[in-house]
C-alpha cells in the first residue's frame, strides 16, 4: 500500500468503512509503515474538514512571483549606528554582544 495524499487517506478509509477486517489492515499500516502507534483513524473519520484545512494551511505557496534574489532579502545593519542607539536606552549588554559579532 502506497498512500501519498489526503485524498488517498481518506479513499482507505472509506474503502474499509464498516469493515473491522480492513480497518485492522488500515492500522496495521500505519503502525507497521509509518511507525503510527495509535490509530489515527477515528481522529480522521471524525475530523475530515479539519484535516484538509490544516493541509491547505501547513502547504507552502509555490505560486508566488518572487522578483528579488537572496542578496537582496539580506540583512545589512550598520553596526556603530546600532550601537549607538543601543546606548541612547543604556542597552550595554547589548552592545558588548554586538561587538563580539
Amino acid at each position: 500500500m502506497s498512500i501519498k495524499s489526503l485524498d488517498e487517506i481518506y479513499a482507505a478509509i472509506d474503502d474499509c468503512e464498516g469493515v473491522a477486517k480492513k480497518e485492522k489492515e488500515l492500522n496495521g499500516f500505519w503502525k507497521e509503515y509509518l511507525g503510527i502507534g495509535r490509530s489515527p483513524l477515528k481522529a480522521l473519520k471524525t475530523n475530515r474538514e479539519m484535516v484538509y484545512l490544516s493541509e491547505k494551511l501547513a502547504t507552502m505557496k509555490r505560486d508566488i512571483d518572487i522578483s528579488c534574489g537572496i542578496e537582496d532579502l539580506k540583512l545589512r545593519v550598520d553596526i556603530e549606528k546600532l550601537k549607538e542607539e543601543l546606548g541612547r536606552y543604556e542597552m550595554f549588554s547589548l552592545i558588548k554582544e554586538v561587538e563580539n559579532l
